[in-house]
């Protein structure tokens, strides 16, 4: 590692290292991952209902675990080619119900494009001071939870899946 100044910098060689992709691996985890998906919602329509719940908990865990290679191929930046991105992404965004090319529109074009811009980001858009008074109290509220560790999960399903990507 080269250092100038104060901050640490990164040579090439070691940038190359550190973003180079490795297909192989990635297809891997994309299959282990199916897998896991496949096997934990099999349990959950086979097992006693005590243990399909714990089956049930982690398929959502797997769902998560796709959902996150699929963000990534978004990016591209899962896979070697932006071709196999793309139809990765694709597939592994099904069993969260996530349409690939909606997400790119709403998550790297809007949002990353208008990170917390007013109007522009749809995603994590913050209201002024105004406009929060204006809400009536369980608005208010919900608007707080939203914005709390708790509240995300509910707010990606309600307000964010719901109306972006369902409908």
């Amino acid at each position: 590692m080269m250092h100038t100044g104060r901050f640490p910098m990164v040579d090439r060689a070691q940038r190359r290292a550190a973003v180079a992709k490795d297909d192989r691996k990635a297809l891997a985890l994309i299959v282990a991952c199916f897998v896991f998906y496949a096997t934990t919602l099999w349990a959950t329509l086979v097992l006693p209902w005590w243990a399909a719940v714990v089956a049930a908990v982690l398929n959502g865990v797997a769902i998560g675990q796709l959902f996150v290679i699929g963000h990534d191929a978004c990016h591209l930046a899962f896979l070697s080619t932006p071709r196999a991105n793309r139809i990765f992404g694709r597939l592994v965004y099904l069993p969260s119900l996530t349409p690939f090319s909606i997400w790119h529109l709403i998550r790297n074009v809007r949002h990353h494009g208008h990170s917390n811009v007013r109007h522009c980001d749809g995603v994590w858009e913050p209201i002024d001071l105004a406009d929060y008074q204006a809400l009536s109290g369980p608005r208010r509220a919900l608007y707080r939870f939203y914005r709390s560790h708790a509240g995300v999960l509910s707010y990606y399903f309600i307000d964010y899946w719901l109306r972006q990507f369902a409908w």
